[in-house]
């Protein structure tokens, strides 16, 4: 049996919360055991199984990582700005906003874009760039990456894509439309296209930049361990 201390801290930790928390949410009677259950089995095993053994031949991109606690309580007052943020200052920023912004649908999408990229991306990057002389690579916008996604990065794209496509077309209620046939194929053949763009912006370019460009890789320099920047960056 492996012993306790031979196991990642930060992991046992993360469980622990991860358990009180679902104990506590179990005294919910509106609280659904059986889907929490489910995504713990899907996200919590079965993708992260997929995308460990789609990695096991790639190799990481080289990029800095620095143990400083000035860095570690920027970072941490990042996350609790951004918290205070998320409770209502996209509210009170469309408050202050033209109605003709906020009125259309269209319209309100690229502002609610442009908000995101300013708050998660724009100004975090400057301030670590600025202040902390990171650069465009250390944040995983390199050429090598481009090269890395022809070579031994290209199966964890294709394995865990096509899982999270399958899930999502099947089982998820976004696609409900494309199951029942609403769409016609020229509208799936230019609408498709268009969304994977608008995703890898709103989607692929903030949450992966913050959440992972930055808060994941600048925990896992601090505590000097891949798996603890992956449960921490979870848990926050």
């Amino acid at each position: 049996m492996m012993k306790l201390e031979h196991l990642n801290r930060t992991v046992v930790v993360g469980l622990i919360l991860y358990a009180v928390g679902l104990a506590v949410l179990w005294q919910n009677k509106n609280f659904e055991t059986g889907g929490a259950l489910i995504v713990l089995v899907l996200f919590g095993l079965v993708f992260p199984a997929l995308a460990w053994l789609a990695t096991i031949r790639a190799v990481p991109l080289s990029i800095s990582g620095r143990r400083s606690g000035c860095e570690l309580l920027v970072l941490a007052g990042f996350i609790v700005g951004l918290s205070i943020y998320l409770v209502g200052g996209p509210q009170w920023i469309d408050n202050h906003l033209p109605e003709a912004w906020t009125d259309v649908t269209q319209i309100k999408f690229f502002v609610t874009l442009t908000k995101k990229v300013i708050v998660f991306v724009a100004i975090p990057f400057a301030v670590f760039r600025f202040a902390f002389g990171y650069r465009f690579r250390d944040f995983g916008i390199q050429f090598q990456g481009l090269r890395a996604l022809a070579g031994n990065h290209l199966p964890v794209v294709l394995v865990v894509g096509s899982a999270l496509v399958a899930f999502q077309y099947f089982v998820g209620g976004g696609a409900v439309p494309v199951r029942n046939g609403d769409f016609s194929t020229h509208q799936l053949l230019v609408g498709l296209p268009l969304c994977f763009i608008w995703l890898v912006i709103e989607v692929g370019l903030v949450e992966e930049f913050f959440f992972r460009a930055l808060v994941q890789s600048r925990l896992a320099a601090w505590f000097k361990s891949e798996v603890s920047g992956v449960v921490l960056m979870s848990l926050v």
